[in-house]
């Protein structure tokens, strides 16, 4: 994997995952995800998620570590749902309406 990430030989010290949405020119965002605010198996959702360390093992996600950012709040959001057990495990799910001045 070194080869492929040769900026990560050292580790890493944040996960980052999220998405993205621009505004028209009118001032108008798109929806994101099923444009609901964030509900499991609804909106956009990542689930099974996983971090390997440098020792090829997996490394349980602490809840109280995970961040929220959601610069427009009232039009997108996301939610951390933790482990949901087998063939789910660590989920959270992020979109929202969109809408205008977002």
């Amino acid at each position: 994997m070194e080869e492929l990430f040769p900026h990560l030989a050292n580790g890493a010290t944040s996960v980052r995952y999220g998405g993205m949405v621009s505004a028209s020119p009118q001032g108008v965002s798109p929806p994101m995800g099923s444009g609901t605010y964030p509900r499991v198996n609804y909106a956009c959702y990542f689930q099974n998620i996983q971090i390997i360390n440098s020792k090829n093992q997996k490394v349980e996600i602490n809840g109280r570590d995970f961040q929220v950012n959601a610069d427009a709040s009232r039009c997108y959001n996301l939610e951390y749902y933790g482990n949901q057990g087998p063939g789910m495990e660590e989920t959270f799910s992020f979109g929202g309406p969109g809408g205008n001045s977002c």
